[in-house]
């Protein structure tokens, strides 16, 4: 909050430190006097002498007599530094003096008093409450110059201050925002220090240009070593106090003291197997195994790198939130090459996943046994273990649906509109993700109509059906935005993708379904409706039944994981019931018969082996991919640069061999159709075309395209290079 001063109140505090500074000092007070005096200011001066060992003291007891009420003298004893000198004549401006704004300079005489009575102006025209100077040519020799641009540079990068000139000492500031402030930098800190507390009490701040001038008497102490070395460490503890008061240092304090250790604990290990997979599998190079992980880097990357960059190369077949948040890492060729692009995003959405199927059987149960259990059998699922080491959507999909299920069931406890906001939001993500989450977002419809009409406020047919309306609107509006925006977005791709689109409608686009997991669902599914009966606070898990149908590939495994959980907790806590022992024996009984349900529901989740991995050393080994790899090979050792022409869909393998920026091909906007009717005319070098595609089907002929040689062949794929002129 902002601390504004009376707009009508006048008068200023002058606040100087003095150390070995009598040849300078008499005259700066005396500078800074006159000029107040002439404008009319009510003003003090108070100086600070520093433990000098010179005449500095005396001569600041004798400007102290002669203008009495006027000239306020501490001294130290000994020589403290001039942080601690700045802080002693703070404390005494506030303590002892009644003006409305203090002004912070130096006694060293390279400043001047004249610009003082334009930044009380300045101060009071623009409600300001500090004004701070900035050194357009500063008066120093080049050394000081360079270590200030320096000091300037680490200040405002390590403290969030965003002041032109951090340790100009012209610095005029409202009293009241220096209340309360407690102020500990030594040396050169104390400036950058004072100036990160007037930014964190939101005070309004101007700069504005001062004259420096040379210093004519006495020496520096900036420079000095020892000054500088106090001064950096003094900046590396701003720093820390700065991170410990911010979201990083309460992100920190929330990891050494979290309010759910098992949470806590869950989520590091959960991280820990996340790496592990992923180091087995990039061992294996098992990572690009599927065409659909080159696509969708390869997508990913043209957002940033094409003939046409830019969001509209998101389209066809794969929905584009795995692809959007992997592009802040995409430019790095070893992570695009490598695919660590996408299997970030895989990985954290993987713990992610974990985290709200654990916050979910806590909150349906009540016990942390039904979370854990719950998040064990989705993390130790082979095919989750796999593929969330690459870049797939399939973990992205699970974190939404987990997130949209906690959210769901909070609100169904609570009637939070909170709750139901993080529900839609979660849908969204979901329906942007994965065609299955298309059907998680009609479920999770269907689930919010029927916790409204069953806690609808009246019990009349109208109250109920305004009570439905309201709330699925709530939801629906933006929930159901993705799906709308999606279809309207697709309108506007070129003809020719529009049959891959529908492909993609209902067909899996994860593999590795295991009829294990899908039994573990449907039994769970019996069981939960036996025991829950459909009371409004336990629907929420039942919408991930969207996910047991074959045509949701792996995520049968979100299903299987929610309703083992629940049967695991409520089968040992029944078990020990009727203990007659002690609770600490109890409570171990129970844990032993979940950990033997949950070891169980897992191992029978390895029987079929890693499907999805299978699928993708099939892919990977399949004639059809090996041919474009080879493609992708020469293709990478040949075109050294110019435009390739080819379609991405059926031939990702060798796409993905070269940079995006240099391939037209379907998602090129209006260069694809261009080119496709006169290569020549539009520069492409290098035309790769293979049976049936749209580039064969449409260049293809006995002599090849006009202008073009064959410089690569096989019986279903040629590559031409254009005729050098």
């Amino acid at each position: 909050m902002t601390i504004q001063a009376d707009a009508g109140a006048q008068g200023v505090t002058v606040v100087l430190p003095a150390y070995r500074e009598e040849a300078n000092l008499e005259a700066c007070v005396e500078d800074m006097l006159r000029a107040l005096a002439v404008v009319g200011e009510r003003h003090y001066v108070v100086i600070v002498d520093d433990g000098s060992d010179d005449r500095t003291g005396d001569i600041a007891d004798i400007l102290a007599a002669r203008h009495p009420g006027r000239v306020e003298v501490v001294h130290h004893e000994v020589n403290k530094g001039y942080g601690a000198a700045v802080r002693t004549g703070i404390a005494t401006a506030l303590d002892r003096t009644d003006a409305p704004r203090l002004f912070l300079t130096d006694s060293d005489g390279q400043f001047r008093a004249t610009q003082l009575p334009w930044f009380v102006a300045e101060a009071l025209a623009e409600r300001a409450d500090a004004v701070i100077g900035f050194r357009p040519r500063r008066a120093d020799p080049l050394p000081r110059k360079v270590n200030a641009w320096l000091w300037t540079r680490a200040c405002r990068l390590l403290l969030g201050v965003r002041a032109r000139d951090v340790d100009c000492a012209y610095k005029l500031i409202d009293r009241w925002v220096l209340d309360g402030i407690e102020l500990r930098g030594d040396a050169g800190t104390i400036s950058p220090e004072l100036l990160m507390n007037l930014h964190a009490r939101g005070a309004r701040i101007l700069q504005r240009p001062v004259d420096h001038f040379p210093r004519q008497h006495g020496e520096q102490t900036g420079a000095k070593l020892s000054v500088i070395l106090i001064s950096l460490l003094g900046l590396a503890g701003l720093w820390s106090q700065r991170m410990r008061g911010g979201w990083a240092g309460r992100a920190l304090g929330r990891l050494a003291h979290p309010s759910d250790p098992v949470l806590a604990a869950l989520t590091v290990v959960a991280a820990v197997a996340s790496v592990i997979a992923y180091l087995v599998y990039a061992s294996g190079h098992d990572l690009l195994g599927y065409p659909e992980t080159m696509a969708r880097l390869f997508t990913a990357r043209s957002v940033v790198d094409a003939p046409t960059p830019g969001l509209f190369q998101l389209g066809g077949a794969y929905l584009p939130l795995p692809q959007l948040l992997a592009v802040p890492t995409i430019w790095l060729d070893s992570w695009y090459h490598s695919g660590l692009s996408g299997s970030v995003v895989s990985m954290a959405t993987y713990v992610l996943a974990i985290r709200y199927l654990y916050k979910t059987g806590l909150g349906l149960t009540g016990l942390p046994l039904a979370g854990v259990a719950a998040a064990v059998v989705f993390g130790a699922a082979p095919d989750m273990l796999y593929l969330q080491s690459t870049p797939m959507a399939a973990t992205v999909l699970a974190a939404c649906a987990a997130a949209a299920v906690y959210h769901l069931m909070r609100w169904s406890r609570t009637g939070a509109y909170r709750q139901l906001a993080g529900t839609a939001a979660a849908a969204l993500l979901a329906s942007l993700t994965g065609y299955p989450g298309w059907a998680l977002d009609g479920a999770v419809l269907l689930g919010v109509g029927y916790v409204a009409w069953r806690r609808a406020p009246g019990s009349g047919l109208a109250d109920r059906i305004h009570a439905i309306e309201a709330h699925l609107v709530f939801y629906s509006l933006p929930a159901l935005s993705g799906i709308v925006g999606w279809l309207v977005w697709s309108m506007r791709l070129p003809v020719h993708t529009s049959p891959r689109f529908p492909a993609h409608w209902l067909v899996p686009e994860l593999a590795g379904s295991q009829a294990e997991l899908t039994w573990i669902a449907l039994a769970g599914l019996s069981y939960y409706l036996a025991r829950t009966r459909l009371r409004p606070e336990t629907v929420a898990p039942l919408v991930l039944t969207v996910f047991i149908p074959r045509a949701s590939g792996v995520l049968v495994v979100l299903p299987a994981a929610m309703f083992a959980g629940y049967f695991a907790e409520d089968l040992a806590v029944g078990a020990v019931r009727y203990f007659r022992a002690a609770a600490n024996v109890r409570m171990a009984a129970t844990v032993a018969v979940a950990a033997v349900v949950v070891t169980a529901i897992t191992a029978a989740g390895w029987v079929g082996g890693i499907g999805s991995l299978r699928a993708a050393r099939a892919a990977h080994a399949s004639a059809g991919q090996q041919a474009d790899l080879q493609v992708g090979a020469w293709l990478r050792a040949h075109v050294g640069g110019g435009r390739v022409l080819m379609e991405l869909s059926a031939n990702e393998a060798a796409a993905f061999a070269i940079p995006p920026g240099q391939v037209v091909d379907e998602a090129s906007n209006g260069w694809w159709e261009q080119a496709l009717r006169d290569p020549w005319s539009h520069r492409i070098r290098w035309i790769y075309m293979r049976r049936s595609d749209d580039v064969w089907n449409r260049l293809h002929g006995s002599a090849g395209p006009p202008g073009y040689v064959l410089a690569y062949s096989t019986p279903d794929r040629r590559i031409y290079e254009r005729q050098r002129p």
